[in-house]
């Protein structure tokens, strides 16, 4: 819900959603947050890494844990060539970067905050009734394939956390009240959904 700009060695350009997280401050006075919006720079920048010291542009180049990030992150991009009859267009497509690091400015609404970072995931900003529906198959679905303890204990957490992330996009989207009505056979359905259990890759937060 963010992107970012360096426009010189002091300012940058900022572009995010104030309805998510609010008013921020016009200046970055936290050191902190300049580490981690370089990080983000680093893993994602194309051509060139600009540094004023070399140490600072070392820290970041010796960092095992961003190289892996941004190795990463490259190879979710892809390219891909158009042909319209009088020339070629190239379209680089990618991913937005994850949110591997707490951004100090930039807090999550305190409903968010609740849900463990090992359980917070990317939706549309824009109401769909089918996002929706796949949040419910998640909350309301029972685990029929799945024998592991581990993994049916790990699946009602989430279940718990995709109630309270539910409850946020519901404000968030403005969804429509008769989308919110769940009927008897409504509910059937979603308690018979298959859910195919798959645990979620590490990260590197």
């Amino acid at each position: 819900m963010k992107s970012t700009f360096s426009v010189s060695q002091r300012k940058m350009v900022m572009l995010y959603d104030s309805k998510f997280y609010g008013k921020i401050a016009e200046e970055i006075q936290n050191s902190e947050c300049v580490d981690v919006f370089n990080k983000y720079q680093y893993i994602s920048a194309d051509e060139r890494i600009l540094a004023l010291h070399s140490a600072e542009f070392n820290k970041f180049v010796q960092d095992e844990n961003l190289n892996i990030i941004r190795k990463k992150f490259y190879a979710s991009v892809k390219t891909t060539a158009n042909y319209d009859g009088i020339g070629t267009l190239m379209a680089a497509k990618s991913r937005s970067i994850e949110y591997y690091f707490d951004i100090p400015m930039l807090k999550l609404p305190k409903k968010l905050r609740k849900i463990p970072r090992d359980f917070r995931e990317t939706f549309p900003r824009t109401y769909s009734i089918e996002t929706r529906n796949a949040i419910l198959c998640r909350i309301y679905g029972e685990l029929t394939s799945i024998k592991e303890e581990r993994l049916k204990a790990h699946w009602r957490q989430n279940q718990q956390y995709a109630k309270i992330l539910l409850e946020y996009l519901d404000y968030y989207w403005k969804t429509p009240d008769e989308d919110r009505v769940i009927t008897g056979e409504h509910m059937k359905r979603l308690k018979e959904n298959l859910v195919h259990f798959i645990p979620a890759q590490d990260n590197y937060n």
